[in-house]
């Protein structure tokens, strides 16, 4: 018998990064953090040395998409040198194309402040620069003249912490609302921020979810809260709980396969 909540965790599984595409990922990532420590502290490309080579971001975290339901999924690669806190963002951004473009030639390669990305068929990566002051404190670019604090680790245990709490349950509902923001709400929630938020506010109303469906009703009372909402964000979220309110009525009457089609106009299968 189909239910919501199998429909909901039939779609968490396929939006999941695993097996052949995580595999390339990976194989990706180690090319690349090869390559940087191949180029920099090299007087033939740059002298600059590299400390440190951190992925952050919804990778670390485990609430990346996969790249089937979210196109402009990409890595989070934190480039940590020994000296940055002697330049400008924009000049250690400038180091990193030079990376770029010498080992990436046939990928797309380009600025978008305070990253250089770099478009590679499997996968996309933003590489960050960043430096670690005398107290340990690190620090990213926050745009093309300035530095700010950073401390992704803070995020990550939370949401670590949160996700064993609920028995692996929080990340899936992460991942899910991520791909209703995509899918439905034209990415006007930035997935740092939409992570943080949810971690905030799951903290205590996990105890109210038995399972994927309750989680999902109150990931949408929760968005309806949210400051950052103009008019439009808060009529897709109206229109999401009240197809919510309505599964919810029809699986009371058993109505599964009625149940169902309301979460498919909230939560589409590709």
């Amino acid at each position: 018998m189909a239910t919501v909540n199998g429909y909901l965790t039939s779609l968490q599984s396929d939006l999941y990064v695993n097996g052949a595409e995580k595999d390339k990922i990976k194989t990706s990532i180690d090319a690349i953090c090869t390559r940087l420590g191949y180029y920099f502290g090299n007087p033939e490309h740059n002298i600059h040395k590299i400390i440190k080579k951190d992925i952050f971001g919804s990778y670390s975290r485990d609430t990346m998409l996969s790249r089937k339901y979210d196109e402009d999924s990409d890595i989070d690669l934190m480039v940590i040198f020994e000296d940055a806190n002697e330049y400008t963002p924009q000049t250690c951004l400038n180091w990193l194309k030079g990376f770029a473009d010498y080992w990436y030639p046939n990928s797309l390669v380009k600025q978008s402040l305070p990253t250089i990305v770099i478009e590679l068929q499997n996968i996309k990566f933003e590489l960050v620069p960043a430096y670690k002051n005398d107290y340990g404190n690190l620090y990213i670019a926050k745009d093309s003249s300035n530095w700010q604090y950073t401390n992704p680790k803070d995020l990550n245990d939370k949401m670590n912490k949160l996700n064993g709490t609920t028995n692996y349950e929080f990340k899936r509902i992460i991942r899910t609302i991520k791909y209703w923001n995509v899918k439905k709400n034209y990415r006007r929630y930035k997935s740092y921020s939409l992570e943080k938020y949810l971690t905030e506010k799951f903290e205590t109303s996990y105890l109210y979810c038995n399972n994927q469906f309750d989680y999902l009703d109150w990931a949408f009372f929760h968005l309806g809260n949210y400051s950052t909402n103009d008019d439009y964000i808060s009529n897709r979220i109206k229109t999401a709980k009240d197809n919510i309110e309505l599964a919810q009525k029809y699986e009371k009457n058993y109505d599964y396969d009625l149940a169902i089609e309301c979460i498919k106009r909230v939560i589409p299968k590709t």
